[in-house]
């Protein structure tokens, strides 16, 4: 076993012994593959072609094709303004039809059968639904108030892209404000149907009170 040790330690030395005498290549590998790496850099670069960044048209700059870019601009803005508004008043009339709705079915109760009007629990109920509606409908006048606004800035948008010549974002902005206007109106004359549902079911109440109100006192 110990000689084994003295042959193997022998050989590692006479291995180590036999490198030290031969030169170190490895110092001078990097500039060949330094020279390789620039040859190859350069034939990439002669291999693809020498293509403009940018080509310049002096029509693309004209002072009428800048006012139709600008015009398409204004109308993206419009539109958006307009979608956006017409989607907050949509869902502010959701929730002010279904307060309503509510207010209407409590009522409707209350007027058939007349004597569950004094109960405190549907004098609650009608006290919430008339919270709800006031809150509801005060964003809403708000909200209608605004797109009268957005309105003129619309066919401000439209008669501008009219005169300016840019007639097919004139016409598709139109279409959207006339679709717009309508889908409000029908809002409108949903909301005003039930408005007077409550106000013709709040005169019944009242008066069926008062007529049960008179035959308490007769009796």
């Amino acid at each position: 076993m110990f000689s084994r040790k003295i042959l193997f330690h022998s050989m590692v030395f006479n291995v180590w012994k036999r490198f030290q005498k031969q030169p170190i290549l490895y110092k001078n590998i990097g500039s060949p593959l330094a020279t390789g790496i620039v040859f190859a850099h350069c034939s990439l670069k002669e291999d693809k072609p020498n293509k403009k960044l940018f080509e310049f048209n002096p029509k693309e700059l004209t002072h009428e094709n800048l006012i139709h870019q600008a015009c398409s601009m204004s109308v993206n803005a419009a539109s958006q303004l307009l979608t956006q508004t017409v989607i907050a008043i949509f869902e502010i009339t959701k929730n002010y039809r279904s307060a309503l709705k509510k207010l209407a079915s409590v009522l409707e109760e209350v007027s058939t059968l007349p004597s569950i009007g004094f109960q405190e629990d549907i004098a609650d109920t009608i006290i919430e639904c008339r919270n709800i509606i006031s809150e509801e409908k005060r964003q809403l006048n708000e909200l209608l108030s605004l797109m009268e606004y957005v309105e003129k800035v619309v066919i401000a948008t439209i008669e501008t892209s009219y005169i300016a010549g840019a007639q097919t974002a004139c016409e598709i902005l139109s279409e959207r404000l006339h679709s717009a206007n309508t889908l409000l109106e029908n809002e409108k004359r949903e909301i005003k149907e039930l408005e007077e549902e409550i106000v013709r079911l709040q005169k019944l109440v009242i008066l069926n009170t008062k007529i049960e109100s008179d035959e308490q006192e007769k009796k």
